[in-house]
């Protein structure tokens, strides 16, 4: 018998029985053999692209390439060396601009950040500087995670953390 899509009165109606809460996906079948995880979760939305502003595109493109060693693609209507990067897995949080922390208000402008997740910050760090990275100090504790400040050529420093929070990429 073939596969089964879920069906609107179903999505309406609840999850069916055999969808597991925690993952989102069919208990019955592994994930590969029907529906896209972007049809599982009830999206259309199936990545998220963000984007770096620099001042030496070059440098940073060079440094995602040689030293994060992230695997891209060229669009061929765009300039020679426009590469496009894989990221891997992601996950979005949306925080407030302003509040109070611990007792102490707070306020910063709306903005987007980007910040790089790993398991183990210390050996993340190591393996990086190896290969030619520069952090601005050394690992600190942020409250959600521990985590370093990465230098990125020609743009903006990029956090890179090992969460203490749940992760949701591979939900």
């Amino acid at each position: 018998m073939g596969h089964s899509a879920i069906s609107p009165s179903s999505a309406v109606m609840g999850r069916p029985r055999h969808f597991s809460k925690a993952t989102g996906c069919d208990r019955r079948r592994p994930a590969s053999w029907g529906l896209s995880i972007s049809r599982i979760i009830g999206t259309v939305i199936k990545a998220v692209h963000t984007l770096i502003y620099s001042d030496d595109p070059g440098a940073t493109r060079t440094f995602l390439r040689d030293v994060l060693r992230w695997p891209s693609v060229e669009d061929p209507d765009s300039e020679p060396d426009w590469p496009i990067f894989k990221t891997g897995p992601s996950e979005m949080g949306v925080h407030p601009t302003a509040g109070t922390w611990e007792g102490q208000p707070y306020s910063q402008p709306k903005h987007h950040s980007i910040s790089l997740m790993c398991d183990d910050i210390e050996a993340t760090k190591a393996e990086l500087e190896g290969r030619g990275a520069e952090f601005t100090g050394g690992v600190e504790d942020y409250g959600f995670g521990s985590g370093a400040m990465l230098k990125l050529p020609g743009a903006d420093d990029v956090l890179l953390y090992q969460p203490r929070h749940p992760e949701a990429h591979s939900l």
